[in-house]
């Protein structure tokens, strides 16, 4: 809210610039107006330790839902890619032969191409929503496709809230927990910041940088899987 007002506020002044120019206003009415505002102050997505995975899974599992928004969930967890990116997937983005999810740029935050190995727990989600959606275009098409094409934004926050876990994780924040686990189990900390496609901004390196450290991305992604399964029939390692 204080984003969107301090940017509420822009837009107006420049209309008003706009309409002292083209003789339509003497005064820019919006001057002075930006100390009566909140100053924002970016917060980081909140999210959950390692610790607390167990219950989390566990609500998720006892959770009344679409089967569809369950498997958009559990695949956002499990690839750790924004929700944006999985919300506009499509199926002729995924490369079942090589296992791969190639995401393309105007999806992406970075504008540019990102590559997400799949596990065999993703492969078994797409398999079974293939069914669900698999005869459109698209993976998480609108309930009400009359307004959107593609899964409302809010599905997946609002299923953390029905679990009972609101302010405590977001849909996004699956990329923090996802990032802090691995680095303290010790993966290689560029592995997991090329998996979650924190890309150089030079073109080059950006086209370098968009297969490496593939080998090892795959096996982060397949434990970051089998890790999950484990939490969610909790052993000594979770």
């Amino acid at each position: 809210a204080t984003h969107m007002s301090h940017r509420v506020l822009q837009i107006a002044g420049s209309i008003y610039n706009y309409a002292i120019i083209t003789g339509r206003a003497q005064h820019n009415i919006t001057e002075g107006l930006t100390k009566a505002l909140k100053p924002h102050r970016k917060q980081h997505f909140p999210t959950l330790r390692e610790y607390e995975l167990p219950e989390f899974l566990d609500a998720f599992e006892g959770l009344d839902a679409r089967q569809q928004n369950k498997v958009a969930f559990k695949i956002l967890l499990l690839t750790a890619v924004r929700t944006g990116e999985l919300r506009k997937a499509r199926w002729q983005d995924f490369d079942f032969e090589r296992q791969e999810w190639r995401i393309p740029a105007e999806n992406t935050k970075m504008r540019t191409e990102h590559l997400v190995p799949l596990s065999s727990q993703v492969l078994s989600l797409l398999k079974r929503l293939k069914g669900m959606t698999g005869h459109q275009e698209w993976l998480f098409p609108a309930v009400c496709g009359y307004r959107h094409e593609v899964m409302s934004e809010i599905t997946i926050n609002n299923m953390i809230v029905r679990m009972g876990f609101k302010g405590r994780i977001v849909g996004h924040g699956f990329r923090s927990l996802f990032s802090t686990v691995l680095n303290e189990h010790g993966f290689n900390r560029d592995a997991i910041e090329r998996q979650l496609a924190h890309m150089e901004r030079n073109a080059v390196r950006a086209a370098y940088n968009r297969a490496e450290y593939m080998k090892e991305r795959k096996n982060i992604m397949q434990w970051w899987a089998d890790f999950i399964d484990q939490c969610n029939h909790p052993t000594p390692t979770c």
